[in-house]
């Protein structure tokens, strides 16, 4: 496993699109993992197509939820469609 410092996500198209004004907009897989201390989702920056090319690591993220530092890794992160879920 390589410790990869992951900081953002490359574009790619995505056949998914969303309604929003009467405009449909492509709406990107997201890859989110989880605040150690809220639960909260945290956005990792990077979308669904960089994230399967991505080899395995282990990475640090800063928290909006808690303001601390996170590690993270592919197998703590998990794919969404679109934004993190309100709560």
């Amino acid at each position: 496993m390589s410790n990869l410092m992951v900081t953002a996500g490359l574009s790619a198209q995505c056949p998914r699109a969303k309604k929003e004004r009467g405009r449909a907009r492509r709406v990107m897989p997201k890859v989110f993992t989880s605040c150690l201390v809220t639960g909260q989702p945290i956005d990792t920056g990077i979308d669904d197509g960089s994230f399967a090319r991505l080899p395995d690591f282990v990475g640090k993220i800063f928290c909006p939820h808690c303001g601390t530092e996170h590690d993270w890794s592919k197998d703590k992160a998990r794919v969404m469609d679109g934004e993190a879920p309100k709560s």
